[in-house]
């Protein structure tokens, strides 16, 4: 189970990010935060004036993918899509189980790095190494390559 001990050496702007990611999942009527959800958070914490990562991607542009990714899935399925958004008004949402391992994938590889804490950038280098799919689908339809986003977030983190 994921406890506050893996949160503790989060950055503000990761915990910002968080939340961001659970607020969106929110919007969208989920109960749990999956990682697609989590890549908005991400973009949307990112204040790059060049967008998430310096891609261009602005966050109305990745929500807008999202929307439409979940249409394309859910389209036979509308009718109990709906029941399901009064589920939790807590912001105190549970991750799913692939957004669990991206958290454990940032925390390695800040590690791996020598960090002491766990930065967004971190966070993002670990949702392009483990994403389920999902986040990959969202980046995909955005026209984003995610061999130049990690690139971009490890030389943002060399830079700290």
């Amino acid at each position: 189970p994921l406890g506050s001990m893996v949160f503790e050496r989060f950055t503000e702007r990761a915990i910002r990010a968080i939340i961001f990611s659970q607020k969106e999942a929110k919007s969208l009527g989920k109960d749990m935060v999956y990682t697609q959800h989590l890549l908005l958070g991400l973009i949307a914490e990112d204040r790059d004036p060049q967008g998430f990562l310096g891609s261009g991607i602005t966050i109305d542009k990745a929500r807008e993918a999202v929307w439409s990714i979940w249409d394309e899935a859910n389209s036979d399925s509308k009718q109990e899509e709906a029941s399901s958004t009064s589920y939790s008004k807590s912001t105190d949402m549970p991750f799913s189980i692939s957004t669990k391992r991206v958290f454990e994938a940032a925390v390695e590889y800040s590690r791996t790095m020598d960090c002491q804490y766990i930065a967004p950038e971190h966070i993002a280098v670990g949702l392009f190494t483990v994403d389920d799919g999902s986040a990959g689908r969202v980046l995909k339809r955005l026209g984003a390559n995610m061999n130049l986003l990690t690139a971009a977030a490890l030389t943002r983190l060399k830079g700290e």
